[in-house]
C-alpha cells in the first residue's frame, strides 16, 4: 500500500512540474509579445 501511495505522488508532483513549466513559458512568450509590442509603438512615435 505505502509504495502505491509513494509513486501516485510522485507522479502527481511530476504533473504539477510540467503544468508549471507550460505556464512559466506561457508567461515568458506573453512578456515577449508586449516587448515586441511596445518596441514598435516607440518606433512608430520617434
Amino acid at each position: 500500500m505505502k509504495s502505491k501511495n509513494n509513486v501516485s505522488r510522485e507522479s502527481f508532483t511530476f504533473k504539477q512540474n510540467e503544468n508549471v513549466k507550460k505556464q512559466v513559458s506561457n508567461i515568458i512568450s506573453n512578456f515577449n509579445n508586449v516587448n515586441k509590442n511596445q518596441n514598435s509603438n516607440t518606433k512608430k512615435d520617434k
